[in-house]
């Protein structure tokens, strides 16, 4: 896995009601958004060209896992598209790989969510 910069794949991060969180940017293999305080619940986006690649063999880029950082706390989760396991913290996949419970410990504070992404060969 490369620590190398990634160019911004295009995800979209939902709140459950629709709203599309704010997106900081990039910072190395990691997209931010802010999230907003009482968002429990997230869906993630992804641009088809973020999950085609380029053709048979070629990288493309994904997401490793979600980092939610609160004042009170710092929860990560991986993201497969097989599990179901919840984090230390509560957090959990209602639809792997696409809708999250957060479990957040400060819901009436803003948080940061972090993707970390990764390339992917499959």
């Amino acid at each position: 896995m490369s620590s190398a910069k990634m160019s911004d794949p295009g995800i979209v991060v939902r709140a459950i009601d629709g709203r599309i969180l704010d997106k900081m940017g990039m910072s190395g293999t990691e997209c931010c958004y802010i999230l907003l305080p009482e968002v429990e619940t997230i869906t993630l986006e992804y641009p088809a060209a973020a999950q085609d690649g380029g053709g048979p063999g070629e990288a493309f880029i994904k997401i490793g896992k979600v980092i939610l950082s609160e004042a009170d706390a710092v929860t990560e989760i991986a993201v497969s598209e097989e599990e179901r396991a919840a984090s230390e913290g509560g957090m959990r996949w209602i639809d792997p790989g696409k809708t999250l419970f957060l479990a957040r410990q400060s819901p009436a504070h803003v948080a940061l969510i972090s993707l970390k992404l990764v390339f992917s060969h499959d």
